[in-house]
């Protein structure tokens, strides 16, 4: 009888030991999944917040025109009253508002695990800014309480980078894509001739090599991205340009939407002022010719030459298939792509002036005037040179597989930002 009822007792210890184990694991189970839950509510919470600052940020570079070429200055986000500063706090505030919706204070000071911080980075390829988010909360414990006298804190980390609008060539004013051939015709730049080339603004990028051939130079000035080269042996005067095998640029321009064009003209011979609209045969000038703002989609060459007068502000020029654009003769040519100061409806796309997606564009006249905008032929050759005393000026960036420029004359390139195509800002959330 004695040893039954020890027995019953030694089971009955032993249950309320298993049932202690269990109310434990349960106790546990239960903490764990409040960890959890609030664990991912703050890291919501410091997503939402710091892409509101994100969204905050980039909507206000966007309404004060900056971009990655103009007013974009690292060094100026702690001044007071700057530009950079003034979205350095649009973003704060967006951040800290953002946070108080969900239920979380929090300030500038990111050391107490709960704020915001932002920060710049800027190199010669790439801009953005950081926007930090921390946010700690204590979750209320069911059991761990009762074996710890410390808080259960949660901590969790939002980072969104924003890269301002940016020009589509990456800042350079020349840009041969072309990663296989490097040479005359095939890949690379090549300066040819007696030309002396003066670049003022953006660089040189090339996906293999850089290459001058004869007696004329090159000069490259006031550009933060200088002349690089991906590949090739250089044969180029001054400073071999900066070799560096990783860097692509991200220049895919979305192509205009010609399907958006009502007028179709057939006729091929042109002359005088013409509209917008679908040229089924191309256009070869018979005479001054004087484009209106506005879209132009070309089936077919674009030729002008001889003396013949060419004026355009606020035109997209898009070549069909793989159609060419040669312009050459002596007349005078004036073309700006669409822009603040020549501003055009939509289809046309503002700082795109030639658009080739697979054929070349050749512009070596010997005339007076200027081109504004992007040139892109991204499968094709861009062509520039010249052989007068007076030529053209290229306020321009040409994007192609590869660009030459050749002649006995003088070209002068210079590049400013905010004439040519533009990405869109992005926001990237990095966690």
């Amino acid at each position: 009888m004695t040893s039954s009822n020890t027995q019953r007792g030694q089971i009955i210890v032993l249950f309320a030991l298993v049932l202690v184990g269990l109310l434990a694991f349960a106790g546990l189970a239960i903490d764990g999944a409040m960890v959890y839950s609030d664990r991912r509510a703050n890291q919501s919470a410091a997503d939402s917040a710091s892409m509101a600052g994100g969204g905050a940020g980039a909507t206000y570079m966007q309404l004060h025109d900056m971009n990655a070429s103009h007013d974009f200055n690292c060094s100026d986000l702690n001044i007071i009253g700057k530009k950079m500063n003034l979205v350095k706090h649009e973003i704060i505030d967006a951040v800290i508002f953002r946070a108080s919706t969900n239920g979380f204070t929090i300030d500038t000071d990111i050391t107490d695990d709960n704020g915001v911080k932002v920060t710049c980075t800027s190199t010669d390829f790439d801009k953005y800014l950081d926007i930090e988010v921390r946010i700690t909360s204590q979750t209320n414990t069911n059991f761990l309480h009762l074996v710890s006298n410390q808080p259960l804190m949660n901590t969790v980390t939002a980072t969104t980078r924003i890269r301002p609008t940016r020009p589509s060539g990456g800042g350079f004013a020349i840009a041969a894509t072309d990663r296989t051939d490097c040479g005359q015709n095939s890949g690379g730049v090549y300066f040819d001739g007696k030309i002396d080339t003066h670049l003022d603004g953006g660089g040189i990028y090339s996906g293999t090599c850089i290459t001058i051939n004869g007696k004329g130079s090159v000069a490259v000035s006031n550009s933060e991205p200088g002349v690089f080269r991906t590949g090739g042996t250089p044969n180029f005067i001054g400073d071999d340009p900066i070799k560096d095998p990783s860097m692509q640029l991200d220049i895919d321009i979305p192509e205009p939407d010609c399907a958006a064009l009502t007028d179709t003209h057939s006729q091929k011979k042109q002359s005088g002022t013409i509209s917008p609209g679908v040229y089924s045969n191309g256009i070869d000038s018979q005479g001054d010719l004087t484009l209106k703002p506005g879209l132009y989609c070309i089936d077919g060459a674009l030729k002008i030459n001889g003396q013949n007068k060419l004026t355009g502000y606020g035109v997209s020029i898009v070549m069909l298939g793989s159609n060419t654009v040669t312009i050459n003769g002596g007349g005078e040519v004036n073309l700006y792509a669409p822009s603040a100061a020549y501003p055009a409806a939509s289809p046309a796309v503002s700082g795109v002036l030639f658009y080739a997606e697979q054929g070349d564009i050749k512009l070596v006249g010997n005339g007076v005037g200027a081109f504004a905008g992007t040139i892109y032929a991204p499968k094709g050759e861009i062509e520039v040179g010249g052989t007068g005393d007076v030529n053209p000026t290229y306020h321009t960036e040409m994007i192609a597989d590869h660009v030459k420029i050749h002649g006995n004359a003088a070209v002068n390139i210079n590049y400013d930002g905010n004439n040519v195509y533009l990405h869109n800002p992005t926001l990237d959330l990095l966690r």
